[in-house]
C-alpha cells in the first residue's frame, strides 16, 4: 500500500475503557447512553483517534482544529445498525465532522457481505469507500483550495467517488457557486451559477453516455473549473 494512512494505530483501550468493552452484550445500543462509563469511553475514543488523525476529517480531508468533542463525531465506520458485533473493534472507529458523519449515515460501505460470525475485513479490496486505516486519502481525492482558501475535491479513482458521494462532498462546491440548481439529467443537484446554466446544458448533451454516477462528478469538476477562473 502506497501513500500515508490517516491512521496508522488503532486504539488500544486502557484498562478501564476495556472492563466496559468486555460488558458488550451483542446489542448495538451497549454503545448509546449518558451514564458516566459510557461518556467517559466515547471520550478515550474521540480524544484518540482526533490526535491520530491530526485533527483531520477522514472523509472529506479537512484540518478542524477543534479540541471540543461536539466538534467531532465517532464515526463506526461499517454502520453499528448494520453489524453490531464491530461496535468496539478499534479498526471499525474513526472521528469525523458532524457534517460527514450525517450524510455517511447507516450507508453500507463494503463491497462484500459479511455473515454473523466473520472477522473484521483488514483490507482496502473489501470496501468501496476511504477506509481511514487502510487507504491512503491522497490516493482517491485530492483536496484542493480555491483562491479564496475555500475547499473542493478532485475525485482520482473509484473508491474516491464512492466516498464523494456517499459523504455528499459536492456541498464544498456548492458553497462556492453560492447555489445549488436541480439538473433533471442527474435527477439531483448540482452547485452551479445561473449565469452558466446554459453553457452546463449544452455541455451534457455531449455527454449523454455518462451514467448518472459518472455525470455527477463530471458536472462537478467542469463547475470547479468555471469558478475558479
Amino acid at each position: 500500500m502506497q501513500g500515508t494512512l490517516m491512521i496508522n494505530r488503532p486504539i488500544v483501550y486502557s484498562a478501564t475503557a476495556q472492563e466496559f468493552v468486555d460488558t458488550f452484550n451483542g446489542d448495538a445500543s451497549h454503545w448509546d447512553g449518558t451514564c458516566a462509563v459510557r461518556k467517559a469511553f466515547r471520550k478515550e475514543v474521540r480524544d484518540y483517534y482526533r490526535d491520530e488523525q491530526e485533527f483531520t476529517c477522514p472523509y472529506c480531508g479537512r484540518l478542524r482544529e477543534e479540541f471540543h468533542g461536539g466538534q467531532w463525531d465517532i464515526d463506526h465506520i461499517i454502520p453499528k445498525s448494520s453489524y453490531p458485533q464491530y461496535l468496539y473493534t478499534p479498526r471499525n472507529l474513526a472521528v469525523t465532522c458532524k457534517d460527514c458523519n450525517t450524510h455517511k449515515s447507516k450507508k453500507n460501505p463494503l463491497l462484500i457481505t459479511l455473515d454473523s460470525g466473520a472477522p473484521y475485513p483488514e483490507n482496502t479490496v473489501s470496501y468501496k469507500i476511504i477506509h481511514p486505516h487502510f487507504d491512503s486519502y491522497n490516493e482517491h481525492i485530492t483536496l484542493r483550495k480555491d483562491k479564496k482558501g475555500r475547499s473542493y475535491h478532485e475525485v482520482i479513482t473509484d473508491k474516491g467517488r464512492e466516498t464523494f458521494l456517499m459523504c455528499n462532498l459536492i456541498r464544498f462546491s456548492e458553497v462556492i457557486c453560492g447555489t445549488s440548481e436541480f439538473i433533471p439529467e442527474l435527477g439531483t443537484e448540482i452547485g452551479i451559477t445561473n449565469s452558466f446554466s446554459e453553457s452546463v446544458q449544452v455541455w451534457l448533451a455531449d455527454y449523454d453516455d455518462l451514467n448518472p454516477v459518472d455525470a455527477e462528478i463530471a458536472l462537478q469538476a467542469l463547475m470547479q473549473k468555471i469558478s475558479l477562473r
